[in-house]
């Protein structure tokens, strides 16, 4: 489906033939070529995506993916006053995140990331040493908490005027909490399966 294929295979022979040779390689994110040989695209955000294929099929440590903000917040920076850094994350968390309207990551880059075990490092282009890792077996915490202080909201993010909020069922002090701030506007209460 051009402008939202899915990478059915990377195959780095090439790759690892020039950065054995000493070379820098560059990549064009975001594109490949369907089996007879059509050029297509993984759609928006879809370099995201790249990066994570490749370091799986390099056998990477991690990916690093590099953006104008040092990581993942609770909300936007730019729309959120004083939003939290969450210095850990799983992909299952940060895929629901994107879903729901953060632009922080590709969801497709979260799902390759897990499938594959890429942990993801998102960061700053300009620089710094904070950073947010992203991975299957990581719990959401906060950098401004101890490293057993899990993180109880993982992030605002919406779409248009919808909001969305999921509370693990085993949460159901927090359940309530966010049922009181949110009496005075319009909203529906569903709960789902075991998860929330």
């Amino acid at each position: 489906n051009h402008a939202a294929a899915k990478i059915l295979e990377v195959d780095p022979t090439r790759l690892r033939a020039e950065l054995g040779s000493g070379k820098i390689v560059i990549v064009t994110g975001f594109q490949g070529n369907t089996r007879t040989g059509e050029v297509t695209t993984l759609g928006r955000g879809g370099s995201d995506t790249t990066a994570v294929a490749l370091a799986a099929a390099l056998e990477g440590e991690h990916c690093s993916i590099h953006s104008d903000v040092d990581g993942v917040y609770t909300g936007d920076p730019n729309e959120v006053e004083q939003p939290l850094h969450l210095r850990e994350l799983s992909c299952e968390s940060m895929a629901e995140y994107s879903r729901r309207g953060a632009g922080v990551l590709h969801r497709e880059c979260l799902e390759f990331s897990q499938e594959h075990g890429v942990e993801i490092h998102a960061r700053s282009t300009f620089g710094g040493e904070r950073l947010t890792r992203i991975a299957a077996d990581r719990h959401a915490v906060y950098s401004e908490h101890a490293d057993d202080a899990r993180a109880h909201i993982v992030g605002v993010a919406s779409h248009e005027d919808n909001l969305q909020v999921r509370v693990p069922a085993s949460e159901e002090a927090l359940r309530r909490k966010v049922e009181e701030h949110l009496e005075r506007f319009e909203w529906i209460a569903r709960t789902h399966g075991t998860n929330g």
